[in-house]
């Protein structure tokens, strides 16, 4: 029994070192073509709009959202989402041409289709949509070089449909559960 504890132990132990997170980085240069959309329009996009943009049949809702301006760099955040992200918007805060967006804590957006905007609208092009489905919803999103010189990040927002996932706290009484279940029933053998 000790060692099938220990082994659980090294197994999970080696599993979580192999779990680092990534972050995501995208620039202008990264909007290819399947993967990244852009837009004249300098209208505040709906998710009408985006779905048009992107050409996908989902319905899909703003799930995080965040206005550049404030004097320390921080965005107006708003969406579902807004309780689990920041984003910090630097270079200067009149005038941004990168952003972070990071994951604070709560639930995380999990979504199989979802579009990240990065809204100018001064300047051309005006919005770029990049799909990041692949995200997992924890990694930092790192945007670099936006409009350098003459633009500046007006927002960014996460567009999606959301896939509930259980709770980590839900999954982790499951595990012991089943850890438990095995241990009995090894005793129960011998």
């Amino acid at each position: 029994m000790k060692r099938f504890c220990i082994g659980i132990i090294l197994i999970t132990a080696v599993t979580m070192l192999g779990m680092e997170a990534h972050a995501l980085s995208l620039t202008p240069a990264d909007c290819t073509v399947g993967d990244c959309w852009t837009t004249l329009d300098n209208s505040q996009p709906t998710a009408d709009a985006i779905e048009l943009l992107v050409g996908t049949s989902t319905d899909l809702t703003m799930l995080y959202k965040s206005e550049s301006g404030a004097a320390d760099g921080s965005g107006y955040d708003s969406g579902s989402f807004a309780s689990s992200y920041n984003t910090f918007f630097s270079n200067s805060h009149t005038d941004p041409e990168d952003a972070l967006i990071e994951y604070i804590g709560g639930a995380s957006i999990v979504c199989p289709e979802c579009y990240l905007t990065v809204k100018d609208g001064h300047h051309s092009p005006a919005l770029y949509a990049f799909n990041i489905s692949s995200w997992n919803g924890l990694d930092d999103i790192v945007l670099k070089g936006f409009w350098p010189g003459g633009g500046a990040i007006s927002n960014v927002a996460i567009w999606g449909v959301v896939t509930s996932v259980p709770e980590p706290g839900t999954l982790g009484m499951f595990g012991s559960i089943l850890i438990g279940l095995v241990a009995l029933r090894r005793r129960a053998y011998k």
